[in-house]
């Protein structure tokens, strides 16, 4: 990768905001703005014609949202840029996982937390390019049974959570059966850390013990003490986030 700057299109409907954006961005180095958008449709049109490496987007605009937006660029597959949201609102990170963002910044937004979402993509590329393999999702990963302890094969992309208890690391998966939906509990061969480490973005740390699986993920909310939740799988398991865990949640792409 040569040492260019990476051009970076800004999306916002606040043009005081947009401003501010791209005044921070130009004022690191290795970045630099090519144009700003207001809406969904002059977003399509300033990509088209710029073709920026990032995207700082907005998701709260008239009409068509960011989220709807990213989902629409995402047809575009190489040409498509990298985007992070820029948001005042915290409650659209678990949908912005969904829509394989590389970063979520929440309003005001600081120069020092955009410097590392920029830097990340710019470092993801540079591996690229570089011929290093990037994190791949297996359909297959083999665990131990635990009610056998045989070699079993899993299905990575059945498994709604992992979870570890008494030193033992447990794979939870919703089957389809003729009887409906069940879920399917096996002992794992690995640490906790390993599957995050290994897929990546893949898979959430929600608490010490527990990752979820971010395809998997229904919906995040908080209950009537202020607790905050996930729901996970077919049949909604909902498990209990940490308190500790909240910002990195939502902020784990960053």
């Amino acid at each position: 990768m040569d040492t260019e700057n990476q051009n970076v299109a800004i999306v916002d409907d606040e043009p005081l905001a947009a401003s501010r954006l791209s005044r921070m961005v130009n004022d690191l180095a290795g970045y630099e703005t090519v144009g700003i958008a207001n809406s969904h449709g002059q977003a399509l049109d300033l990509v088209k014609r710029t073709n920026p490496d990032i995207l700082l987007l907005d998701i709260e605009m008239p009409g068509a949202n960011g989220l709807q937006l990213a989902s629409d660029l995402s047809g575009l597959k190489e040409t498509a840029p990298a985007i992070i949201f820029c948001t005042a609102y915290d409650q659209y990170a678990i949908d912005a996982f969904t829509t394989q963002a590389s970063g979520y910044l929440l309003k005001p937004v600081k120069i020092s937390d955009l410097e590392l979402a920029l830097l990340k993509i710019t470092k993801s590329k540079q591996n690229h390019v570089q011929g290093a393999e990037p994190a791949i999702l297996p359909d297959e990963i083999f665990v131990i049974a635990s009610e056998q302890s045989d070699a079993v094969r899993l299905c990575l992309s059945d498994v709604t959570y992992f979870n570890a208890e008494n030193k033992l690391v447990f794979a939870h998966s919703h089957i389809k059966t003729d009887n409906g939906i069940t879920e399917n509990i096996t002992t794992v061969d690995q640490s906790l850390d390993q599957p995050q480490a290994t897929y990546g973005d893949k898979f959430i740390r929600a608490h010490r013990s527990t990752l979820v699986s971010a395809r998997h993920i229904k919906r995040l909310f908080r209950d009537g003490t202020g607790k905050y939740w996930i729901t996970v799988g077919d049949i909604e398991t909902p498990i209990a986030i940490s308190r500790r865990k909240i910002a990195a949640i939502k902020a784990s792409s960053k």
